[in-house]
Formats: structure tokens, C-alpha cells, sequence
């Protein structure tokens, strides 16, 4: 169940309603009717589905998976061209983003935004670091070879240095979620002990975003003053807890606020427009212009939630139904494909998984820097299908040495992962 995208729906969109309600920003509005009964819908339909394939047992592991044997230099090869393409997109911005501390995100007011990196190329190192972090981390799992470790500390030192600590915590809850779906299950259940260790560590990231963003905003890493203004905290916000805290309480909640200002907006699209959502914003910008004129409580709070675009597209609150229904058949049908690939199903529900949580924030399957991790997924299970199928043809059977091989019954009925 750990790496079920629609588990991770419910828990997402049920923890945002929960949280929000708590209305520690001055800025949480109430929520309309409609926007709190679309999410518990949609929240319980996941449920319904994932009380579903639990009782069918869908095969959630791989058929095919990386030995401990498996060199890694062409690993090293790999993150040797992230390394050296982000020297150049650093070179390209005049120096590195981490200390130069000058970019501050996407602003709505300006005419011209902030150019950061290398037009094409920037995202590209983006998008590729994040996938590829993850599979390296996910080697590192099975392997335990320290070569794949130095490799993810390395991309995620990449990420660090360009300032994207948005980013560094998709990967770190995709960590996450390998880690306990490939060590610490067992016939498809999670051990006690391993859901507090993954609690207290969820918590130090929460902990940690709070350090960076201080840091980030020019201010010492325990003065959270900055993220007190910018997010309205008054009395409200309990005296126990450290303001660091604030920092993500903001990110998590500004944008169901948004969200639910932008329903009280006129629209005029049609449900069969909610498909552009799913073209990455490379291309898809220009298809969207003058169709999605969203607003904002506040113009440096600029997430409204994923949902945001199927609204306009789709002409108004039946655009985020469908909206929804099209994601679960795109992930279901990416799922099926990856099953019968055989040789990344665990990489491709944890990538689901990321798409999906990252979603209460932007749309996930349009941004570029996330957009492309199932396809990628699916490619990646596509190559370690034909390199088995080689070496299965190859004089001495190599594939004995650099692969475990399963059947598609060990695959459906041992160690099953929800």
C-alpha cells in the first residue's frame, strides 16, 4: 500500500482539508461547500479503489531487479554529464544560485521573469536529476553499494547548489517511499517501528525546509520572522511548536487557499479541454494562453494547487472531476504497462506517488521538472526488459550474474506490495 498512488490521493488531499482547517494564517479563508465535498469525493473514490486492487492483489514488485553484483560505471558516467551539465548552466547564470541567493521564484506582477538557466537545457538537468536521483537511490537500496550512494549524495548536492529545495524534498519523500517499500515491508504490511522512524524523519524534512527557507530569505537559520509576515501568523499558530514549522504550514496550505479563491472566477472552457493539462508546460503554455487567468491571495504565494487549470479549462467545478477521473486512467494504464515490463513496477508507483503529492501544490503532470518521471519509468522498465531478454539469449546465461530474475507468480503472490 506504501507505493499506491491512490492512497496517497486520499492521505494528501484528507491531511491538506485537516491541516488547513486548523487556520493558523490569517490567510485560510473558508473553503466553499463545493471545493470541500469535490475533495472528500474524490479522496473516498480512491479509497474505493484501493480497498479494490488490495482485494484482487495487483502485483506491485518487480519481475526483474538490479543484483547486488551490478557494476555501476555506467552510473558514474551519468552523473558525471549531470555534474558537468550544471557546471555549465551555473557558468551560463553567472554564478551558482545557492550563493548568489538572488532569484526568488516566479513572480505574478513582473512583465519579464528571472532567467534561470539555460533555455531548454536548464530543465532537461532538472527533470533528469530528480528521475535519476531516484533510481539511484533505489539501486542504493538493493545494492547497499556505496558507489550509488556518493552518486545520490552528489545529485542531490546539484540540487542543493541550485536553490531547489522544492525539489530536493520530492526526491527525499520518494527516498522515502523506496526505502520502506523495498527494506522494511514485509507480505505487503509495514512494521510499526518502521512508520515512527518514517514519521520522525518526515518531520526533520518539515524541520529542515523551515532551516533552508530562513536561510534562503537572507536570515539566520532560527529567525522565522520573514515567513511570519509573508504568511499572516497571529495568535492562532501554537506557542509549542518552532516557526520553522510556519514555512511549510504555508506551502501546504496556500494552495487550497488559492484554489478556492479562483472557483468564485468566471469561466467559459469545455471538459474536453482538461486534456491540455496533461501537455508538458514546454508546449502547453502556448496552448493555454489567455484560456487560465488564475489569481492569487497573495502574489508571492503562487501555487494553486494542480486543479487550478482543469477548472478553466474545463469550464468550471465539472472540469475538476474530470480532471480527476483522467488522472486515474493515465496512472492506471502507466501502471499496467509497467507491470508488464517487469523491471521498474516499484520505481514507477513511487513516481506515481510523487506526481500525485506534489499535485496539492502544481500540476505535476504538465510541470517539466516532474511531467517526465513516469515515462521515464516506463522507459527504464522497457530497457531492463530488453537487456534481460539479451542476456537470456547470450552463450552462459549472463543475466544469472548481473540480474534476479523472478517468475510473474513470485511476482503476484510473494511479498506483495500494496
Amino acid at each position: 500500500m506504501i507505493t499506491n498512488y491512490h492512497f496517497w490521493y486520499a492521505v494528501t488531499w484528507l491531511c491538506c482539508l485537516l491541516v488547513y482547517s486548523w487556520g493558523w494564517s490569517e490567510l485560510n479563508a473558508p473553503l466553499r461547500a463545493d471545493l470541500i465535498a469535490f475533495l472528500l469525493i474524490t479522496a473516498m473514490t480512491s479509497i474505493v479503489i484501493l480497498v479494490l486492487q488490495a482485494a484482487r492483489g495487483t502485483a506491485a514488485t518487480d519481475r526483474w531487479s538490479p543484483a547486488r553484483e551490478e557494476p555501476a560505471s555506467g552510473g558514474r558516467k551519468m552523473t558525471a554529464f549531470f555534474i558537468l551539465g550544471f557546471a555549465a548552466d551555473f557558468a551560463y547564470q553567472g554564478g551558482v544560485p545557492f550563493f548568489r541567493g538572488e532569484y526568488s521564484g516566479f513572480d505574478i506582477t513582473a512583465q519579464l521573469q528571472s532567467t534561470v538557466g539555460i533555455p531548454i537545457i536548464h530543465v532537461i538537468l532538472i527533470a533528469g536529476v530528480i528521475f535519476y536521483a531516484l533510481e539511484r537511490v533505489d539501486r542504493l537500496i538493493v545494492t547497499r553499494s556505496k558507489t550509488y550512494a556518493v552518486q545520490f549524495a552528489l545529485l542531490m548536492l546539484l540540487l542543493l547548489l541550485n536553490n531547489s529545495r522544492g525539489y530536493m524534498t520530492f526526491v527525499l519523500i520518494g527516498s522515502l517511499l523506496l526505502l520502506v517499500a523495498r527494506r522494511f515491508s514485509s507480505g505487503g504490511k509495514i512494521r510499526p517501528g518502521v512508520l515512527i522512524s518514517v514519521a520522525i524523519a518526515g518531520i526533520a524534512v518539515l524541520y529542515g525546509v523551515g532551516v533552508f527557507g530562513n536561510i534562503r530569505s537572507g536570515s539566520p537559520w532560527w529567525d522565522s520572522s520573514y515567513i511570519s509576515h509573508l504568511g499572516r501568523y497571529q495568535d492562532r499558530y501554537p506557542d509549542w511548536l518552532s516557526e520553522q514549522f510556519q514555512w511549510a504550514y504555508t506551502y501546504f496550505t496556500s494552495p487550497l487557499g488559492n484554489l478556492n479563491l479562483n472557483l468564485s472566477a468566471p469561466v467559459s472552457g469545455h471538459w474536453y479541454q482538461v486534456l491540455l493539462m496533461f501537455v508538458p508546460d514546454t508546449v502547453g503554455k502556448y496552448l493555454l494562453l489567455g484560456k487560465v487567468n488564475v489569481l492569487y491571495q497573495v502574489s508571492y504565494l503562487n501555487a494553486p494547487t494542480g486543479y487550478v487549470v482543469p477548472y478553466f479549462l474545463g469550464g468550471g467545478l465539472s472540469g475538476l472531476y474530470f480532471a480527476y477521473a483522467a488522472q486515474v486512467a493515465l496512472l492506471e494504464t502507466g501502471g499496467v504497462i509497467a507491470r508488464r515490463l517487469g523491471g521498474a513496477v516499484v520505481l514507477y508507483r513511487v513516481c506515481a506517488c510523487v506526481v500525485v503529492i506534489v499535485f496539492v501544490f502544481f500540476n505535476s503532470f504538465a510541470d517539466v521538472a516532474t511531467c517526465f518521471l513516469l515515462p521515464l519509468a516506463l522507459i527504464l522498465g522497457a530497457v531492463r526488459r530488453r537487456s534481460i531478454r539479451k542476456q537470456e539469449c547470450s552463450p552462459g546465461r549472463a543475466q544469472l550474474h548481473s540480474f534476479n530474475v523472478g517468475s510473474s507468480r513470485d511476482a503476484g503472490s510473494r511479498d506483495v506490495r500494496r
